[in-house]
C-alpha cells in the first residue's frame, strides 16, 4: 500500500523496528565546555556502558532468555516505542510510514519522503530552507528528531530536511494533536521522528543511480549486516543539481525573468553509520553517526524591492548519539539517548545578482558554529496490572556562536530541562485511558552584549480516551496543554538593522482538543478527526515598515478544522487519500488583521499505485493546496497566495529479482506557482534511475 494509517484510533502498533576557541576561518572548532559539565557527561556515558554489560536476572520465566536480542525489533531510534519489550499505546494521532511506502517515491532527501502526508504542508522559504507546517503549526512548534535525537538548529529552531541527502529513511513517525510527554519540551503542535535504516541481521546491500533531464545527478549506496559480533548499517549519498528550470508558463517577476532559476544550484554529500552491540539478551547499545557536507546558493527573492544575494560555500552537520536499551526483569526498563549535534555554516552576502563582489554596506561574510549536547532518559515500568508507566528526564544545552567578517565571535547559549510521566490504564475491555504531565525549564546562560533574560518554568498536562467498539469502529478524544520556549534567534537576533531583538518574548502555549472516529475493514480504513487549538502568546513576525521586522507575542490565535483520511487496497490497486480543512485566525484584541501567514485552508493529498503483473508498478502522487495568505514585506498589505496543484508520476520495472529501473516525472503538469511570496518553484522534471540489491 502507498500509505499506512497508524493512529490511536486505528490499527495496533506495528511490530517492526526509536565554548569554542574563537578564531577565523572555516572548519569545526574544538568545544571549550566547562570541565564540570563535561565530566558529568563522561561519567554518565560510562555508567550507561557499564549497565549495558549487566545481564538481567528474570525471576519470572519471561521471554528475555537466549536469543531475545535477535527476536526484538530495533527500537533504539524511537521516542515512543511502538514495539518491543514495553510496547506503547500512543498518546496522540500517529501516522507511521514504512520503507515499503517510502521507496516507490524514490526520495533523494528526507523532505521528499513526507511531502504527500495529509495535514503536512512543505514549502521553500526565501532563505532557501525546505520547511513544513503540521495542522497549521509552524516548524519551530513541531519537534523534529533523527533516530530519536532532537535536531532543530540551536539558533533558530528550524530543520531544513532537504539538506539531509540520501534515501536511507526506513520509517517516519508523525505525531499530530497532542504528542506524548515523552517527546519533551517544545512539541507545541506535533513531532516528526525520522528513522534511518537499522543495523542488519543478515548481509544486504543496495545501490542507486539517478539522472534527470535538467542535469541533476544522484547516487546512493548502503550496506547492512553482522561483523565480529556487531550488527552494522552504513550508507553514503551524493547529489548535484544545476539551476532548475522554471515552468513554461512562468510570468516574469521583478527579480526573475524566467527560463532557469538563477543561483538555485547545489551540491550535497552525506553518510552515516549505525553499530549495534548486543552485549546481553536484555541489554543493547548502539552508536549512531550522521554527517552532511553541502554547498548551495540561495536565489534572490523574485518579488521584493530589496532582494539579498546569499551563498553557502560551507554547510555542514554532524550528529552522533549513543542509544541504549535495558530490561531489568519483566517489569522494569530503561532507554537512553546521549547525543551531540554540531552545525557549521559560512554565509556570504553579495552586492548584486552576479554573486561576485562584496563592496556595499549590506554585503558581509557570516559564520555560524552551533552545537547541542544532551541526555534523554526513558524509565519504563509495569507497576499496575491495568497499564504501563513511562517517564522522561532530559537535559539539553544549545550553544550558538557567530561572527561577521573578521569580527570577534559572539556566543549565545541556553539549557532546557524536561521531566514528564505518562500512565496507561485499561478502564474496561476496549476502553483505554492515557494521562501525562510534564514540567519544562528554560535557563538562558549566555547572550553576547545583551542582558540574559530570566528563566522560564512551564507545566503541561494531557489525557486521551480510546474506545474500541464492537466490530471495526474505534473512537478517541484527547485534550491537554502544550508549550514552546522561544529560540535563541527569537530572543536575541539583530542583523543589519532589519531584525529587532526581543529578549522579553514569552513562551507560546496551546490548549489542544481533538476527537475522532475510525472505521477499519479487511483492506480499508476511513478516519475522521476534528481538532481545535487555542494558542496564547503566539510568536509571529511583525513587519514594522521600511523592511524592519520583529518577533512579537500576540494575545491569542485559533487553529481548528478536521481531517478525513482513507486508505485501502483492492486486487492490484492500493491508495491513500486525505483532505484537511483548516481555519487559522489571529484572535488578539489589538490585532491588525485576523490572518495568520501560510496556513492553507484546504489541502488534498492522494497517492495511488497499480501493480501490472509482477514486474511493473505505476504510481502517482497528488497535492492540492489552497487558501493561503501572506503579508507583503514591502507594502505590509495582506495578499492571497496562489493556489497550486502538483502531480508526480512514476513507473518501475523489475528487470531481475534484485535489479530494477524506474522513471519519474515531477510536476507533470508543469504548473507555475510560488510556495511563499517571491519563491517560484521548479517546472516539470523527468528523471530516471536504476536500483540494485545484493
Amino acid at each position: 500500500m502507498p500509505l499506512s494509517l497508524e493512529r490511536v484510533t486505528g490499527n495496533p502498533a506495528r511490530s517492526h523496528g526509536p565554548e569554542t576557541s574563537r578564531g577565523s576561518g572555516g572548519g569545526f572548532h574544538q568545544p571549550a565546555w566547562e570541565g564540570a559539565s563535561m565530566k558529568k557527561i563522561a561519567w554518565g556515558c560510562a555508567i550507561a556502558l557499564v549497565c549495558s554489560g549487566v545481564r538481567a536476572e528474570v525471576a519470572e520465566g519471561g521471554d528475555q532468555g537466549k536469543g531475545l536480542t535477535e527476536q526484538r525489533p530495533y527500537t533504539l531510534s524511537e521516542v515512543v516505542v511502538t514495539a518491543g519489550a514495553f510496547p506503547s499505546t500512543a498518546l496522540d494521532t500517529v501516522r507511521e510510514v514504512d520503507r515499503e511506502e517510502i521507496e516507490p517515491l524514490n526520495p533523494r532527501n528526507a523532505a521528499d519522503a513526507i511531502h504527500w502526508l495529509p495535514s503536512l504542508t512543505l514549502s521553500k522559504n526565501s532563505k532557501g530552507e525546505q520547511t513544513f507546517r503540521l495542522r497549521g503549526f509552524g516548524q519551530r512548534q513541531v519537534s523534529v528528531f533523527l533516530d530519536g535525537v532532537p535536531i532543530s538548529v540551536p539558533f533558530n529552531g528550524i530543520v531544513d530536511l532537504s539538506q539531509f541527502v540520501g534515501d536511507n529513511v526506513d520509517r517516519i513517525q508523525v505525531s499530530r494533536g497532542l504528542p506524548s510527554v515523552l517527546y519533551g519540551a517544545n512539541a507545541l503542535g506535533g513531532t516528526l521522528n525520522i528513522l534511518t535504516t537499522p543495523p542488519g541481521k543478515t548481509v544486504s546491500a543496495m545501490a542507486r543511480l539517478e539522472g534527470s533531464d535538467q542535469g541533476r545527478i544522484f547516487s546512493s549506496a548502503s550496506l547492512q549486516g553482522p561483523l565480529l559480533g556487531l550488527r552494522l548499517s552504513g550508507w553514503g549519498a551524493f547529489e548535484k543539481a544545476p539551476d532548475f528550470r522554471l515552468p513554461d508558463g512562468f510570468d516574469p517577476m521583478p527579480n526573475e525573468d524566467g527560463g532557469h532559476r538563477d543561483h538555485s544550484r547545489f551540491e550535497r554529500r552525506g553518510g552515516g553509520l549505525k553499530v549495534l552491540l548486543p552485549i546481553a539478551p536484555a541489554h543493547r547499545i548502539a552508536l549512531h553517526v550522521n554527517y552532511l557536507d553541502n554547498t548551495y546558493d540561495i536565489p534572490p527573492n523574485a518579488s521584493v524591492a530589496n532582494p539579498r544575494y546569499w551563498r553557502f560555500p560551507e554547510w555542514r552537520r554532524a550528529v552522533a548519539s549513543l542509544n541504549t536499551e535495558h530490561a531489568f526483569g519483566p517489569r522494569w526498563g530503561l532507554r537512553s539517548v546521549w547525543f551531540y549535534d554540531r552545525y557549521f555554516n559560512e554565509l556570504k552576502s553579495y552586492d548584486d545578482a552576479t554573486y561576485s563582489s562584496q563592496t556595499r554596506p549590506y554585503a558581509f561574510d557570516s559564520t555560524y558554529d552551533d552545537e547541542s549536547l544532551g541526555i534523554l532518559l526513558y524509565p519504563e515500568a509495569r507497576l499496575l496490572s491495568a497499564g504501563s508507566t513511562k517517564a522522561l528526564f532530559s537535559w539539553k544545552r544549545d550553544v550558538h556562536r557567530e561572527k561577521d567578517d573578521e569580527g570577534p565571535w559572539e556566543r549565545y547559549a541556553m539549557e532546557t530541562y524536561s521531566l514528564g510521566v505518562e500512565q496507561e490504564v485499561e478502564l474496561a475491555k476496549g476502553l483505554l485511558a492515557v494521562a501525562g504531565v510534564d514540567g519544562n525549564y528554560l535557563n538562558p546562560t549566555d547572550a553576547e552584549g545583551i542582558s540574559v533574560r530570566d528563566p522560564i518554568l512551564l507545566a503541561n498536562g494531557q489525557a486521551v480516551l480510546q474506545f474500541h467498539l464492537v466490530g471495526p469502529v474505534s473512537l478517541h478524544c484527547a485534550f491537554g496543554k502544550k508549550s514552546r520556549f522561544p529560540t535563541l534567534k527569537e530572543l536575541y537576533s539583530e542583523r543589519l538593522g532589519r531584525n529587532i531583538a526581543n529578549p522579553d518574548l514569552k513562551a507560546e502555549h496551546a490548549w489542544n482538543v481533538e476527537a475522532g472516529v475510525s472505521l477499519t475493514g479487511k483492506q480499508q480504513q476511513l478516519a475522521v478527526t476534528f481538532f481545535h487549538n487555542r494558542l496564547r502568546d503566539l510568536i509571529v513576525n511583525r513587519q514594522l515598515g521600511q523592511n524592519v521586522q520583529q518577533l512579537q507575542n500576540i494575545g491569542e490565535a485559533r487553529i481548528q478544522g478536521f481531517e478525513v483520511e482513507w486508505t485501502g487496497a483492492w486486487k492490484r490497486v492500493s491508495w491513500s487519500a486525505g483532505y484537511t480543512l483548516l481555519n487559522a485566525e489571529d484572535r488578539s484584541e489589538d490585532r491588525e488583521s485576523r490572518f495568520l501567514e501560510y496556513r492553507p485552508k484546504h489541502q488534498v493529498t492522494a497517492v495511488a499505485a497499480l501493480r501490472i503483473l509482477d514486474p511493473i508498478r505505476i504510481q502517482g502522487e497528488m497535492t492540492y493546496t489552497a487558501g493561503q495568505v501572506y503579508r507583503n514585506p514591502d507594502t505590509l498589505a495582506w495578499e492571497p497566495l496562489n493556489d497550486f496543484f502538483i502531480l508526480n508520476l512514476g513507473a518501475e520495472y523489475a528487470l531481475l529479482k534484485n535489479l530494477s529501473v524506474y522513471l519519474r516525472v515531477e510536476n507533470a503538469a508543469d504548473n507555475s506557482y510560488v510556495s511563499e511570496y517571491g519563491v517560484p518553484m521548479p517546472g516539470r522534471e523527468l528523471s530516471g534511475g536504476v536500483r540494485a540489491r545484493f
